[in-house]
């Protein structure tokens, strides 16, 4: 029964550590440049839509003017209707408050809200590329490091054996056993096994130092994340549909906002209908003189409430709106015309990729082989020199070719780990493959 019981509590607790793990890993990728420039850039396309949206709401104005137009009896008369109309002299504080609704405009709302939709979902899918670039430079330089790290340690150990054999080797030659030409043979290959060595651990410096700098990554803790990613990539790479790639998806969002865009130029020729209603009030002061015939001070107060429906169409815009729709028609046609063509470069680029790391998978195979050859042949010669200590020249050339073929090695455990990466960023899986945050932003401001 406690077996049975603490089985799932294990694997809780192994899906929480791994939670956890990935957390750390997702706020690296976040707070990188590209990817909170690609989270502004969505945020904005999201608050789009709602501005958009707002153009079914009902639109409210309030105007508060303060007057003072002294004017006779002659210019009273024609502009306000009579010498004893109460707001005959223009003066004082008037307050017009209006409302007013769109009816119907043939879709032109629902095409801009439509437009922005689009931009959004085109916005979610750089936001989702911009994050699996990021993935896939961090994780390049992750799986780099642990590479280098390998050489540098395979180079160090081959220096290490070079060195260790140096002084029998000169022993050898003051003894006459050898010739002294094999001991400057010998120097050399160890110098330029040392020179070989500083180039390895410099690449591997300048690498650690882009993971401290970019993704604020020490170096001790890269084996255990480097492990823990390179565990998550798929051992058979799959094929990705051209038209399933995220860059063929963000030119379909572009078609169809070409498309939305030719229908709201087509809506915005039709006539449009509006319900308007308005209140104005006059003389808020209540100062103002009714009348010149008997001035006082008097409450000359008035107001009016009036209600309309509206109803408003373009006659003649010189062609603009014609040609406008047929340039995004045409806009239109020549995205759809670079989408058939990256549809037959990207099944190319696919074809090539499984084809490549079929290859390396091979060569990977073959450099393993080679490793655990060179390794058996190396003991043996190790063995040899027990009782054969002329063969010093032969293990120094087997130790450094085994150093090279483990070099070897890890270049290609590295190129097979990035082909499988950049196959998953073509369909926009990798943060996910790798199990990172990929949730998109909140937006909150």
């Amino acid at each position: 029964m406690f077996f049975k019981s603490a089985y799932p509590i294990a694997l809780i607790f192994a899906s929480m550590l791994a939670t956890a793990q990935a957390e750390p890993l997702s706020e690296k990728v976040n707070s990188h440049s590209s990817v909170q420039a690609a989270q502004h850039a969505y945020c904005a396309a999201r608050y789009g839509v709602e501005v958009q949206r707002a153009g079914y709401m009902p639109r409210v104005d309030l105007k508060l003017s303060a007057n003072d137009k002294p004017i006779n009896e002659t210019t009273r008369a024609d502009e306000f209707g009579g010498e004893n109309s109460p707001e005959y002299d223009g003066q004082g504080i008037d307050a017009e408050l209006s409302v007013t609704q769109p009816v119907y405009d043939w879709g032109k709302t629902k095409f801009d809200v439509s437009i922005a939709k689009a931009q959004r979902m085109k916005e979610q899918l750089f936001y989702v590329s911009a994050y699996d670039q990021t993935s896939l430079q961090f994780l390049s330089a992750l799986l780099l490091y642990q590479s280098q790290t390998a050489g540098v340690d395979a180079l160090q150990r081959n220096v290490r054996r070079l060195k260790g054999n140096r002084k029998a080797v000169a022993t050898q030659v003051r003894l006459g056993y050898t010739a002294k030409r094999a001991l400057n043979d010998y120097d050399l290959l160890l110098l330029d096994r040392e020179s070989m060595l500083a180039e390895a651990e410099l690449q591997k410096y300048e690498t650690g130092r882009r993971l401290g700098a970019e993704y604020d990554i020490s170096v001790s803790n890269v084996p255990s994340l480097a492990k823990q990613l390179a565990a998550k990539l798929p051992r058979a790479m799959a094929h990705v549909a051209p038209n399933e790639t995220l860059i063929v998806r963000q030119m379909n969002e572009e078609i169809r906002i070409f498309d939305l865009q030719a229908k709201r130029v087509r809506a915005e020729g039709l006539p449009k209908i509006s319900a308007r209603m308005g209140a104005r009030n006059w003389d808020l002061t209540e100062s103002d003189l009714c009348t010149d015939i008997a001035p006082a001070k008097t409450d000359c107060r008035s107001y009016d409430v009036t209600g309309s429906l509206e109803f408003s169409m373009p006659l003649y815009t010189g062609g603009a709106q014609s040609n406008q729709k047929r340039a995004l028609l045409s806009k239109k046609s020549e995205m759809q015309a670079r989408r058939s063509g990256l549809i037959k470069q990207n099944e190319l680029e696919n074809l090539n990729a499984l084809k490549r790391l079929d290859v390396l998978s091979n060569r990977l195979l073959a450099a393993e082989e080679k490793v655990g050859l060179l390794t058996s042949q190396l003991e043996i010669e190790r063995k040899r020199q027990k009782t054969n200590a002329i063969r010093f020249n032969v293990i120094a050339e087997l130790d450094s070719t085994l150093a090279d073929a483990t070099l070897v090695a890890t270049s290609l455990t590295y190129e097979v780990q990035m082909a499988h990466a950049r196959q998953l960023v073509r369909h926009g899986k990798l943060a996910q493959t790798l199990e990172l945050n990929t949730e998109l932003p909140s937006c909150r401001m």
